[in-house]
């Protein structure tokens, strides 16, 4: 066994780890370290099957190393340094014509190979510096406990109420804009929608604004039925780290409570890794919920674009996430009609209308060259109304059923980025864009980024109004005071921004600013705080 490590050339090594360590390193603030150890199996596990496998076919073994090392480089690593894609078919070529020239010419393979360990070895030490000197890991842990213990348990039902346990749907359309925010900004009229939600008996608070301005600080906030002060503390001030927010999305209160209620749950993922799936849930829905750090490493390479020259497409991530929407509608609307025992709480997480834009209004699937012929207003709210449609299926379905009616909230986190911060949103899947300082926004793009569809459907309550300006922190304090008696007060709604993803736990409280009354900063750098 050591003979055969020794006749291992160093190259070999720093190749197998490259693609793992850039894939790593490049995200050590998104990812935990186990997933460190997943790259780097993924990556060694590759190359040296490929190893084998072309030894085994070209009789000398150094050339076989020069030559995989090479295919290797083109296939797997080029990606990460050069732009390969778009110019697959010239990158292939020079690869191509480097083989022939190592293979053909001896005294080449000496510079080939010196080249490639010198390119591999500096590959391999950028990322692996960078690891070594990132502040995360001794951030990581305060904030960790920080956010163990932001969020009390949620009160129990009192013996005297007889909880009403229905099935629950919280179902969340990402990137969904508001009606008025469609009509002004993409020149679309959501009103047909709005009314046929209301006549299927939801509430739409049409003047909705999303409590934080991403994903992962919305959800923490609507899931645990509270806002996040407990996260804006002396150890975050200056953190980049999301993983400790993304933990927070796999547990939660909301179902925590639920879980001692006896639900079941179900979870419907999207390709981003938080959600991706849940591993607390009892059912997991999700069509090639391949690991995103996989992914990410796959985009780099020339794999999708040999696999799909040759009619393979499972690794078109446009194609699949095209696909994984039309499933998730269809598995809701089977779990709607299903029979079952017992209450059943359904977390969806759709990443429509989300960007890239990969289907027409009909929900047909179509490819990058199709969509770089409309507009991005055109592209957008032809996925808004595939997404309509879908609802209102899905509606008819789990209101026109026997028995007791399920309580649905029909909501989106956040509203779609601003144009000038938008970047490519055909292609790119995955990947924060363009970085932004949320300071510099003005009030119009706060508008955009915040203004949300936000609809209810309570069943069997006759309940005062619920506001116009309804936010997603209060949704799950009505529905459990209503249907559980557990005594929650609502919260005031307030819209809070954190300042960038270099201060993720930065807050600023820009509620009148929205509302079109004060100055965003009567003193700079004010830090939203806990209402007394």
């Amino acid at each position: 066994m050591m003979r055969r490590l020794m006749t291992i050339p160093p190259y070999a090594w720093t190749l197998a780890f490259l693609p793992g360590l850039r894939v790593f390193g490049g995200n050590i603030e998104r990812l935990s370290v186990s997933w460190l150890f997943f790259c780097l199996a993924v990556s060694c596990a590759i190359y040296f099957a490929g190893r084998a496998i072309l030894r085994a076919i070209v009789k000398d073994p150094n050339v076989a190393d020069l030559l995989w090392g090479l295919f290797f480089v083109c296939v797997m690593v080029g990606g990460f340094f050069f732009p390969t894609r778009g110019n697959e078919l010239l990158w292939i070529g020079l690869c191509a014509a480097a083989g022939v020239a190592v293979a053909s010419a001896v005294p080449l393979r000496r510079i080939a190979a010196g080249a490639i360990t010198v390119f591999a070895g500096v590959g391999c030490a950028v990322p692996a510096l960078h690891m070594l000197t990132s502040s995360v890991w001794f951030e990581r842990p305060a904030i960790r406990q920080m956010t163990a213990h932001a969020f009390a348990e949620l009160p129990q039902p009192s013996a005297a109420t007889k909880a009403d346990r229905r099935d629950i749907y919280y179902l969340i359309f990402d990137r969904y804009a508001r009606a008025d925010q469609l009509k002004d900004i993409y020149a679309f009229d959501n009103s047909y929608f709005i009314e046929q939600l209301k006549a299927r008996g939801l509430h739409v608070a049409e003047q909705s604004f999303s409590n934080y301005q991403r994903t992962t600080h919305s959800l923490i906030s609507s899931l645990n039925l509270d806002y996040l002060y407990g996260l804006d503390g002396e150890a975050t001030q200056d953190s980049q780290d999301w993983l400790p927010l993304y933990e927070m999305l796999q547990d939660f209160r909301l179902r925590r409570f639920l879980d001692q209620q006896g639900y079941r749950f179900h979870f419907f993922g999207s390709w981003w890794e938080p959600t991706r799936l849940n591993r607390l849930a009892d059912v997991n829905h999700n069509l090639l919920a391949i690991p995103e750090p996989f992914r990410v490493m796959l985009d780099h390479s020339l794999i999708p674009f040999l696999t799909q020259a040759v009619g393979v497409r499972v690794f078109d991530h446009r194609l699949v996430q095209c696909q994984r929407s039309q499933r998730a509608f269809a598995e809701l609307r089977e779990l709607a009609a299903s029979p079952h025992e017992g209450p059943r709480f359904i977390f969806a997480h759709l990443l429509v209308p989300h960007p890239p834009f990969v289907m027409d209004k009909n929900g047909r699937c179509i490819d990058a060259e199709e969509a770089r012929t409309h507009t991005r207003a055109e592209n957008y709210t032809q996925q808004v109304q595939y997404t309509n449609r879908e609802i209102l299926k899905f509606l008819d379905v789990a209101l026109g059923g026997p028995g007791a009616k399920p309580i649905i909230v029909i909501q989106s986190d956040e509203g779609p980025w601003p144009k000038r911060f938008a970047g490519d949103e055909i292609t790119t899947l995955g990947m924060d864009v363009t970085p932004a300082d949320w300071r510099e926004a003005t009030r119009a793009e706060l508008v955009e980024k915040m203004a949300i569809l936000n609809a209810l459907y309570l069943p069997d309550r006759t309940l005062p109004a619920l506001s116009e300006t309804a936010s997603p922190v209060n949704t799950f304090r009505t529905v459990l005071r209503e249907y559980f008696g557990v005594p929650l007060a609502p919260l005031e709604d307030r819209q809070i921004i954190f300042e960038s993803a270099q201060r993720l736990y930065r807050f600023h409280d820009v509620t009148e600013e929205l509302a079109g009354g004060i100055a965003r900063y009567p003193a700079r750098g004010r830090t939203a705080q806990r209402p007394q």
